[in-house]
């Protein structure tokens, strides 16, 4: 997953347009949301699409990274 983060935030600082990580939660979850979270917003990544991510936890995963 750091990996892939990696190669994530290089392309998006040589390329000016939103970069976005498509990901299943689980792969998230294990790696850690917050972690995630903060990491993308570190490194100018601009958001996420998970696919398989309930509404109702939706809410949860938007209110991370924020403070």
């Amino acid at each position: 997953m750091q990996a892939c983060l990696d190669f994530a935030a290089q392309v998006a600082k040589n390329f000016e347009i939103p970069f976005l990580i498509m990901s299943y939660y689980n792969i998230l979850h294990q790696y850690g949301v917050n972690r995630f979270v903060k990491y993308m917003a570190l490194n100018n990544l601009s958001g996420a699409i998970v696919p398989d991510l309930p509404p109702e936890e939706g809410r949860v995963f938007a209110g991370y990274g924020a403070a």
